[in-house]
C-alpha cells in the first residue's frame, strides 16, 4: 500500500483498542511519501491492559510488517504496550504473544515516533525484539515508553534486533530502564551500525545509551 501525503493537508488516524493508528500487519507493506502531515495513534482501552496497537504498524498480539517513510511530516504514538512505528502490545504484561517490530526504512521526512507503554519508540511492543531498522535520511525524533528503547526493542524483549544509521539526523530517547538505541529493560539489545548522519541517544536510568537496557550486558 502507498501513501501519498498531498502538500498543506493534516491528517489524523486514532485507532479503537486493539488496533494500530494505520495497520500494516506482517507480511504487508506500507510506503508514506509527500509533504504532507500526518498523527497516527494506536488505540487501547485505557486500563491495565497492553491491549493497545502501534501507531503505524501492528495491532494488539502483532507484528509488524514493512514500513517505508519517504517524505512527510509524521507522528506516530502506540497504545499501551504498542511501538510507536512497529509492533502492537500484548494482553498482560505476563503474556506469552509479543508484537515484534519488523523492517522499517526512514529514507526522508520528519517523524517523531512515541512508544506506548513499554513499547519502543520505533521497534518492538511490549515483549518484542526491535526487528529492522534502517535510517538512511530524514530527521528523527524516537522516544522509548516506560523500559523500552527509543529506537529497538520494547520491555522485556528476549532478543535484540538491528539498527542501521547511514544518514539523517536521530535523537532516541529510551524510556525508563531503555537504551536509547538498543535494548529494552532486561534486554541486551542486538546488532547497531551507525556509519553516517548526525546520532544523539540519550539513555533511561541504569541502561546504555547504545546498547543494553537495565541488568542486561551488550
Amino acid at each position: 500500500m502507498e501513501l501519498i501525503l498531498a502538500g498543506g493537508s493534516t491528517n489524523t488516524l486514532t485507532a479503537g483498542q486493539f488496533c494500530a493508528g494505520i495497520q500494516v500487519p506482517a507480511g504487508s507493506t506500507l510506503t508514506v511519501s509527500g509533504t504532507g502531515e500526518l498523527t497516527a495513534t494506536g488505540g487501547g482501552s485505557g486500563t491495565t491492559n497492553y491491549d493497545g496497537g502501534a501507531g503505524i504498524g501492528g495491532g494488539w498480539k502483532g507484528t509488524g510488517g514493512n514500513v517505508t517513510i519517504k517524505g512527510g511530516t509524521m507522528t506516530a504514538k502506540g497504545g499501551r504496550g504498542g511501538a510507536g512505528i512497529g509492533g502492537g502490545g500484548t494482553e498482560t504484561a505476563a503474556g506469552s504473544e509479543k508484537g515484534m517490530g519488523s523492517n522499517v526504512t526512514i529514507e526522508g521526512g520528519m517523524v517523531t515516533a512515541k512508544g506506548g507503554d513499554s513499547g519502543a519508540g520505533i521497534g518492538g511492543g511490549l515483549k518484542g525484539d526491535g526487528g529492522n531498522v534502517t535510517i538512511k535520511g530524514g530527521t528523527v525524533t524516537a522516544t522509548g515508553g516506560r523500559n523500552s528503547a527509543g529506537i529497538g526493542d520494547g520491555n522485556n524483549a528476549w532478543h535484540g534486533g538491528s539498527v542501521t544509521i547511514t544518514g539523517g539526523m536521530v535523537e532516541a530517547t529510551g524510556g525508563n530502564y531503555g537504551a536509547g538505541i538498543g535494548g529494552g529493560c532486561w534486554c541486551a539489545g542486538g546488532n547497531v551500525t551507525i556509519s553516517g548522519g548526525t546520532v544523539i541517544a540519550r539513555a533511561g536510568l541504569d541502561a546504555k545509551a547504545i546498547g543494553s537496557g537495565f541488568s542486561a550486558s551488550g
